[in-house]
């Protein structure tokens, strides 16, 4: 997409600027750049629920091979999913979300 811009285009944007949605917006206009960038947002959102999933399915297997504790090896009699695990992916996910730092600025006053 960028081929068809003159040299130096992405390179002269801002900070706080999307390349892609900037020349989405060159290109296509304003319909083509919002597309673009909520093209994105459901990338991101699909790669985090595919991560979430994945790693759930991990805690499941170290289940299973009794390297932790096989209680996250229960499974969701409706779902069929290794609920506790999932929740567990969950929960780190959102501490790494929500407290990036770690705990520790809880600690301090």
């Amino acid at each position: 997409m960028s081929a068809s811009l003159e040299p130096g285009f992405i390179a002269g944007i801002g900070g706080d600027e999307i390349a892609v949605v900037e020349v989405a917006d060159s290109l296509l206009g304003p319909v083509g750049a919002v597309a673009m960038l909520f093209g994105g947002l459901l990338a991101t959102a699909s790669s985090a629920n595919a991560s979430i999933l994945a790693s759930s399915r991990i805690n499941f297997a170290m289940g299973r091979d009794k390297i932790i504790t096989p209680s996250l090896n229960e499974v969701h009699s409706r779902f069929s999913t290794p609920y506790k695990s999932i929740a567990i992916t969950g929960g780190l996910i959102c501490n790494s979300v929500f407290y990036p730092d770690g705990l520790s600025e809880l600690r301090q006053p």
